[in-house]
């Protein structure tokens, strides 16, 4: 079995909250397995989820279940099974059976008609007893109303344009249980095709002429033309209407927009979560926040594209400071220099003359005094 829908709403919707850990299952698994209504496309995918996937325990928590789907035959394109469907209606009530604190049902009308595989009267007076808690079956069927004829199915997953928007009427009578276990084949057989031959089609027809405009002699020209009314939302969606046969009943239409209240409280919130979001711990914004954050970091290069130069005027300022010593050393090792050749010639000059001084005097003693 393989199932294919566009329709992703509620999907997994809560199981988050089960995989956190084995203590949070523990406590949460009750709410979740009993507060919630599981909703099926057809029997064949609630037998593959609830009798083959889902574990008893589980099972036994379930009090609420919705089993339809826009077909009439309850078996739905989109959800392909391998043989006969009808072949698995038996395992299919066997299963709603074991759910035994089950309290509502929803299912498709065509799934009480007998077969010869399937004896639904029998499963059916075996529920008083087997589910004390569901007293009604709720028999359902959609209408679907849209600007081109797509049968009795939801839209195809893999194709979306303006055509393919659709809204979903839905009708439901209640089925009541018998405790004395007195349903009858023929019984069904009368039931079913009442529903399918009469109500169901006096409810498409009302629909049709209230909702879209239509012609009760020519109910296919509303393809083309019919509009949703300014006053049915998805906050305004249950309508009665008046049946053909005199007969009143309670309509409930899915796949509505939201109306303008709605529209624009939720836009409100949408607008106030976003600003909450921006806000800052001090009470500034995201923008604001970035902002400070640029001029700050601006400020910070500056500063230290200040420090930066200052540091390079320093350093030039000691390189100077060091070629200016550097030059008054070696200038006072060159006058150093200077002064001790001086002074070496000045030394050697004074040591001549005394040289010469001294021989004068040895000569003029030689050749003796003068008379």
């Amino acid at each position: 079995m393989s199932t294919t829908t566009r329709c992703s709403c509620a999907k997994r919707k809560g199981l988050s909250l089960l995989l956190v850990s084995k203590l949070i299952n523990k406590i949460a698994s009750p709410i979740f397995w009993s507060q919630n209504t599981f909703c099926f496309l057809d029997a064949v995918e609630f037998i593959a989820a609830v009798k083959h996937n889902l574990r008893p325990q589980y099972r036994e928590m379930i009090q609420s279940l919705s089993i339809i789907s826009p077909d009439p035959s309850g078996a739905p394109i989109h959800v392909t099974v391998a043989g006969d469907r009808s072949k698995h209606m038996d395992d299919f009530w066997k299963t709603i059976k074991n759910c035994p604190s089950l309290r509502k049902l929803e299912v498709a009308y065509a799934y009480i008609q007998p077969t010869r595989k399937v004896l639904t009267h029998e499963h059916l007076d075996e529920m008083p007893e087997m589910l004390p808690n569901l007293s009604t079956i709720s028999l359902s069927f959609l209408v679907p109303i849209n600007r081109r004829s797509l049968g009795f199915n939801y839209p195809p997953p893999y194709y979306y344009d303006e055509w393919s928007q659709q809204a979903l009427v839905k009708c439901s009578r209640p089925l009541s249980l018998l405790r004395d276990k007195s349903w009858e084949e023929n019984k069904l057989h009368t039931l079913y095709r009442n529903f399918h031959f009469n109500f169901r089609v006096h409810v498409s027809t009302a629909s049709k002429v209230k909702f879209c405009g239509a012609n009760i002699e020519r109910l296919e020209n509303y393809y083309g033309s019919w509009r949703i009314p300014k006053t049915l939302n998805a906050e305004s969606n249950i309508r009665q209407l008046q049946l053909p046969t005199g007969e009143t009943t309670v309509v409930k239409v899915y796949g509505l927009p939201l109306s303008v209240k709605a529209r624009n409280t939720r836009l409100g919130h949408a607008k106030a979560e976003a600003r909450k979001r921006e806000r800052r711990p001090d009470g500034s914004r995201v923008a604001e926040h970035e902002a400070m954050k640029v001029a700050k970091q601006r400020k910070r290069q500056s500063r230290q594209g200040d420090m930066e130069k200052e540091r390079y005027e320093y350093q030039e300022l000691q390189l100077a400071r060091g070629v200016r010593r550097l030059d008054l050393k070696a200038k006072e090792d060159k006058d150093a220099k200077n002064s001790a050749k001086n002074e070496r010639e000045s030394v050697r000059k004074g040591m001549k003359a005394a040289e010469e001084n001294r021989r004068l005097e040895r000569k003029r003693v030689a050749n003796g005094p003068i008379a």
